[in-house]
């Protein structure tokens, strides 16, 4: 049983302008020391001596710590100096802090306070400029004393259960809900420590990479989703069974389509877990799976809009877009029904799957955006495949060309490629209407799939999906009509078939 009297340890460092932000930086500082102590919470390096190198100093103080949180505020931007612009001036404290930061790979979080919103790239200084593929948050001070009684208790549980750099079974099982418990097989891997350097620092904020990000989410203040984007449980570790040092054989015959498992499949684990993804992409395959959003800003997969029937939930079923992310993490786990190993397993974030087959190599992901993104989940969803360098390994699909279009174009605004395919069902649209939208592929449901539409869609340059093909005859007219992908529930089953046909 989880220890609850234990200090849970690790430091989060704020990053702040006194004329932009104080306010909401000692709010947050005061109640989280009061809590974790003020040794886990920095927020100003202001002991900086004479003769010191006060850019050595800032360097030691952010690499100390395990999270940074940069509250911008409205004047955060054209805050001025003497001098001009004060992001403008390589001495700036605020500009050394991120930049430090992005260069040293500290788990970076954009705080927006009072109504200020995420600056564009091209209004900060090059190295800063990829502060704006970072997921933000946005805190309404007239919210916070609401949240902070829930947002501490969410956080000491957290931190606890990752006072050391993985828990123990016991506190995975004891993390779990009593009436679904959670475990997972395999073998968790500790993540590499970061190296600790003394400095005097003004102080940082709150304890532990993981509990930035569980804090931020259980705000349930509009949240935006932080890149680490969701507060991770110890459910199901994003390590695969085996550790791969070189790239899986594809699924299936050399020269045959490429296997996508269908959610991940479904002959191993339960489809839509980790689990099931990472089974499927350590086996060759690619990773087929779909995404939608929590009340408060959370990308889960998830097919369905409501939690069942994949998933069992405590006290009922869920509609998933009313439903702030805790809600579905502590309540949820996947069906009994739909166990082949004998156990349940708490709903995905986007972020953690993603991350989780970045670790593969090789390992390609297809999520299906299933619902219409806003213009920051668009920016979001981009973001958790940047950060893991995961686009050049993923396919954005969607049965909604516009979509599509706005993934492709916030694309372009990061300066990254991203392929992107169309999902068709029900009628085969004109190759002429759907071929200006630079598809990178087409996604035709297997009764649609002939061998001339097929032909149409790869002579307008599109590679072909047929979906969903789970039988010896499905996948028998996959090869005929001359698909270069198949999707399937029976990733291995089609390997099977596919090695003696």
């Amino acid at each position: 049983m989880t220890d609850t009297k234990r200090k849970p340890t690790g430091r989060i460092f704020i990053s702040y302008r006194r004329q932009d932000s104080a306010y909401p930086a000692g709010w947050l500082f005061d109640h989280l020391a009061e809590r974790f102590g003020p040794e886990q919470v920095f927020k100003d390096v202001d002991s900086i001596e004479l003769g010191d190198d006060f850019v050595e100093v800032i360097t030691n103080a952010v690499v100390s710590c395990d999270v940074l949180l940069a509250l911008i505020g409205k004047k955060w931007l054209r805050a001025s100096g003497s001098g001009g612009r004060r992001l403008d001036d390589p001495s700036d404290f605020v500009r050394i802090e991120i930049e430090v930061a992005l260069q040293r790979e500290v788990l970076l979080i954009p705080i927006l306070v009072d109504g200020a919103t995420m600056p564009r790239s091209d209004q900060l200084p090059p190295s800063i400029a990829q502060l704006t593929r970072h997921q933000a948050l946005e805190l309404s001070p007239n919210r916070f004393r609401a949240d902070t009684s829930h947002l501490l208790d969410v956080m000491e549980r957290t931190l606890i259960d990752l006072r050391e750099e993985q828990p123990l079974p016991a506190e995975v099982s004891a993390a779990a809900p009593p009436e679904i418990p959670v475990t997972d097989p395999r073998s968790p891997e500790p993540p590499p420590e970061r190296p600790r350097r003394s400095f005097r620092s003004r102080p940082v904020l709150l304890g532990g990479a993981f509990a930035a990000v569980v804090a931020i989410a259980a705000l349930a203040l509009g949240i935006i989703n932080a890149l680490s984007d969701d507060p991770r449980r110890p459910a199901a570790s994003p390590t695969p069974a085996k550790s791969l040092t070189t790239t899986p054989a594809p699924l299936g015959r050399p020269n045959g389509p490429m296997v996508l498992a269908h959610r991940g499949g479904d002959e191993t684990y339960a489809w839509q877990t980790l689990p099931a993804f990472e089974d499927a992409a350590t086996r060759g395959a690619g990773v087929e799976t779909d995404v939608r959003w929590t009340s408060d800003g959370v990308a889960v997969l998830l097919h369905d809009a409501g939690t069942s029937p994949g998933m069992e939930c405590t006290g009922g079923s869920h509609v998933v877009e009313d439903t702030a992310w805790p809600v579905l993490r502590d309540k949820c786990r996947s069906a009994a029904a739909a166990s082949k190993d004998g156990k349940r397993y708490a709903i995905p974030t986007f972020g953690d799957a993603v991350s989780a087959l970045a670790k593969i190599p090789g390992a390609q992901i297809y999520p299906e955006v299933k619902v219409v993104q806003s213009a920051r989940q668009v920016r979001q969803f981009m973001g958790i495949l940047e950060n893991v360098r995961m686009t050049d390994r993923a396919v954005v699909t969607s049965t909604k060309l516009d979509e599509l279009d706005k993934i492709r174009a916030q694309a372009e605004k990061d300066g990254v490629d991203v392929r992107t395919m169309l999902f068709i069902s029900g009628r085969r649209p004109a190759t002429s209407d759907i071929a200006g939208h630079q598809l990178w592929g087409a996604a035709v449901e297997v009764d649609l799939a002939t061998k001339e539409y097929v032909k149409e869609l790869k002579d307008n340059g599109m590679k072909v999906l047929v979906w969903i093909v789970n039988t010896p005859e499905q996948w028998a007219l996959a090869d005929e009509v001359g698909a270069d992908l198949v999707l399937t529930s029976r990733p291995a089953g089609y390997g099977a078939w596919a090695d003696v046909n």
